[in-house]
């Protein structure tokens, strides 16, 4: 977390924010309602949020929290990252491996 925005961005596939409703399970089923998407902006972490351990466990960071579904079509690695190229290389990257169903 951190004092500035993120922009999640995912490769190869787009995803689907999910409401409230349907994170809570208020909602049944796979919803066909929702612009499907590869990135979208995260939240920053609050007016205290310097971005530092201290900052976070004196609880000064205020997580956001942002549920994505993502309908994967085929098996495969997905690389996820931050679009801010200074994030992206400080870690915030990393890959998704998806694989087929067990018969």
């Amino acid at each position: 977390m951190t004092g500035e925005d993120h922009n999640f961005h995912i490769h190869q596939t787009k995803f689907r924010v999910l409401t409230k409703g349907e994170v809570l399970g208020a909602t049944s089923g796979v919803s066909a309602k929702g612009i499907l998407q590869d990135n979208v902006p995260l939240p920053a972490g609050g007016e205290g949020c310097d971005g530092t351990v201290a900052s976070w466990r004196s609880k000064a960071c205020q997580a956001t929290r942002t549920v994505v579904e993502i309908p994967f079509a085929i098996a495969g690695d997905f690389v996820f990252h931050c679009h801010i190229l200074e994030h992206e290389d400080g870690g915030m990257m990393a890959t998704i491996h998806v694989v087929g169903a067990a018969n």
